[in-house]
């Protein structure tokens, strides 16, 4: 019987790609999973960049209204003050210049002590005139004492009536700066937020700050004659706390456009809400100021035809809006 040497069973080539085949897929896999982590995500719109901003301004406007309302209280205090400084300055002079004549008495009164007295009455002609000499001096001494005395008096009352001022210009100053530096961080996010939307649309006013004409309509009233001045200030950039062609801010540029006319408003919204006639939607004229939210923190300046100007935010410049883009808080004449 005839025997074969065993031979073992070559792999067929067809089996060996798929082997291999299988190997490099397994290969990539791995090198895909040990690869750092990345997504793409897609830059965010202007428009969903400009909602973040006003969600954040929204936040930021009351800040910035409250520190306008300390500054008028600040500005009412420091006035009062001064007033009481003025007041009180003649009685310290006259208290600083009675209390040097004393002294200069006080000096005198010691050199007529007892040993001056006997060495002056042998000095003296006679001890009539040196008597008559000492009575003198007594008597413009107790005069002195109560000049001073009433002076002081007089000066404690005003320093009493200055006290409380004084303290209150310390704590609103402190309110101030508390505002400003709450205020600092919703500043930094919205101008951060500002910096992706100029990447994004190439400026910060986007065009159309000025649809249709503005003031809409015109009569000649000062009304119109305010809205066309703020008109003036369209591309102006929104300047927290200012009021100037150079930067206004929301009640800052009311109160700039109506200064134009002789009508001197306060710079705070609240406070210019105060100021004012309400009236109707229905009622609205040009130059009339329209309020906005529920805390009242934020307004513009009515311009016709469904239009307000308006500094709406840091970041942007003074531009034109239809007047229903925020929730209504009232509508006020000033000069009214």
């Amino acid at each position: 019987m005839e025997h074969h040497a065993m031979r073992p069973d070559r792999p067929r080539l067809g089996s060996v790609r798929t082997l291999v085949g299988s190997l490099v897929a397994a290969l990539a896999g791995l090198l895909v999973a040990l690869a750092p982590t990345t997504h793409a995500y897609a830059e965010p719109t202007v428009a969903e960049l400009e909602a973040q901003i006003d969600t954040k301004w929204h936040v930021l406007e009351p800040f910035v209204e409250q520190y306008n309302a300390a500054q008028i209280k600040l500005d009412d205090a420091k006035g009062k003050a001064a007033k009481l400084q003025v007041q009180i300055q003649p009685l310290q002079d006259q208290i600083d210049v009675a209390r040097a004549r004393v002294t200069v008495i006080s000096v005198q009164a010691y050199k007529y002590g007892q040993q001056g007295t006997v060495n002056a009455l042998l000095a003296s002609d006679s001890a009539t005139a040196l008597l008559d000499k000492l009575g003198t001096l007594d008597s413009i001494a107790s005069g002195e004492q109560e000049t001073v005395s009433e002076a002081a008096r007089i000066k404690a009352e005003f320093d009493k009536q200055k006290q409380p001022l004084d303290a209150l210009v310390a704590t609103i100053s402190a309110q101030q700066a508390k505002l400003t530096e709450q205020a600092k961080s919703i500043r930094a996010e919205i101008d951060s937020l500002n910096q992706l939307r100029q990447k994004a649309f190439g400026n910060t006013s986007g065009g159309g700050e000025r649809p249709v004409s503005c003031p809409v309509t015109y009569d000649g009233s000062p009304g119109a004659k305010a809205a066309q001045y703020a008109c003036g200030l369209i591309g102006v950039p929104y300047v927290w706390a200012a009021e100037s062609r150079s930067g206004v801010d929301c009640s800052g540029l009311v109160k700039l456009a109506w200064a134009q006319e002789g009508v001197y408003l306060p710079h705070n919204t609240v406070a210019m809400w105060d100021a004012t006639r309400h009236v109707t939607r229905a009622q609205l004229q040009l130059g009339d100021s329209v309020h906005y939210y529920s805390g009242n923190s934020h307004m513009a300046m009515y311009v016709g035809g469904g239009w307000i100007v308006e500094a709406p935010q840091p970041g942007s410049t003074v531009t034109m809006s239809k007047i229903d883009n925020y929730p209504i808080y009232g509508y006020a004449r000033p000069g009214a």
